[in-house]
C-alpha cells in the first residue's frame, strides 16, 4: 500500500502543479481584464487609509496613552 502511494506520488504532484499553473494563468487573466476597477478600489482604499491616519493616531494614543503595562495585550487587540 505504501509502496503504491510512493509511485503515484510524482503523477500528483505534477497534477497539482498544473492545477496551480492555470489558477495563477487565470487569475492573471482576470487581472487584466478589471485593471482599470482594481486601479479604482486601490486608490480608494489607499484615499481612504490616508484620510483616516489621523482617526489611527489618536486611538492608539488613546489605547497605549498612560498605560505601558498594557500596550502587549492591547497591541494584539488592535493588529489582529
Amino acid at each position: 500500500m505504501a509502496e503504491e502511494l510512493e509511485h503515484r506520488r510524482p503523477a500528483r504532484f505534477n497534477r497539482t502543479v498544473g492545477m496551480i499553473e492555470r489558477k495563477i494563468q487565470y487569475d492573471a487573466e482576470l487581472t487584466r481584464e478589471n485593471g482599470d476597477e482594481i486601479r479604482v478600489l486601490w486608490n480608494e482604499s489607499w484615499r481612504r487609509w490616508v484620510e483616516r491616519q489621523p482617526i489611527y493616531r489618536a486611538e492608539a494614543e488613546r489605547l497605549f496613552g498612560g498605560k505601558p503595562d498594557q500596550i502587549e495585550p492591547t497591541a494584539i487587540i488592535m493588529f489582529y
